[in-house]
């Protein structure tokens, strides 16, 4: 598994990354929202649960997943000004680790609480889009990859994620080529399922990489819940989609 490295231009901040190397990604279900954010999906005979939390951040995404087995995943964590408050959410909950961060894409609006958690909580792997952005905000987020040791992982579309055995997570975007587009463009988007529930996450995925997506054979499946490209945004969630 590679690790990031980092590259500092000698002008204004910059830190850029160059590392890939696949791993495992499929996906398949889960169910209702509750009030609270969060969602126990489904559960299976022997009263195991998967669980997904919407985590209110005000602008931006974040998602956590609690797998039957244990296992913790959080896609997104907000600004870094909503930092703090992820943390405190998880640590409410009495997660003490992560096994599975992504950062669908470099805006930092997702990116930015991710800092915190890098910070304060061990975290078993990264999954990152390869989009290079020139922030500040980024340029944090690789250097505690780095510094960790956190092993790092390019997503690309086709790679099954290895989380938990009684569920399936398939990356489906972005495909080889990221610097075509914006970072939205290039955002990370993971299918996962459960039983007969299915989740979609597509970061801020606007309608070209839709376009992809279904050029490259998504089936458009029977996905009980979507998490809408783009806040919701006119860019994303195409008809044709």
């Amino acid at each position: 598994m590679s690790r990031p490295k980092r590259v500092l231009s000698i002008s204004i901040v910059v830190v850029f990354l160059c590392l890939f190397f696949a791993a495992m990604i499929w996906a398949d279900g889960w169910g209702d929202v509750n009030n609270d954010g969060r969602s126990p999906v489904q559960e299976e005979p022997d009263g195991s649960v998967l669980e997904v939390h919407f985590i209110d951040v005000g602008q931006g995404d974040a998602v956590l997943i609690r797998t039957p087995q244990g296992r913790v995943a959080l896609i997104d964590a907000g600004t870094g000004s909503a930092g703090e408050a992820v943390l405190g959410y998880l640590v409410e909950r009495g997660i003490s680790q992560i096994d599975l961060v992504v950062g669908t894409h470099p805006h930092e609006d997702h990116i930015g609480g991710l800092i915190a958690i890098l910070e304060n909580l061990p975290v078993g792997k990264v999954i990152d889009s390869g989009k290079i952005h020139t922030s500040q905000t980024y340029e944090r987020y690789l250097t505690l990859i780095d510094q960790k040791e956190i092993p790092f992982q390019i997503g690309r579309a086709g790679q099954k994620i290895a989380l938990d055995p009684s569920i399936t997570m398939k990356i489906l975007h972005p495909g080889p080529d990221v610097e075509s587009g914006d970072a939205n463009h290039a955002s990370v988007i993971i299918q996962l399922g459960y039983g007969q529930v299915d989740f979609l996450f597509t970061g801020d995925a606007e309608k070209e990489a839709e376009a992809e997506m279904l050029k490259r054979g998504y089936q458009r499946a029977a996905v009980t819940i979507l998490k809408v490209g783009h806040h919701g945004s006119s860019s994303s969630t195409s008809e044709k989609f």
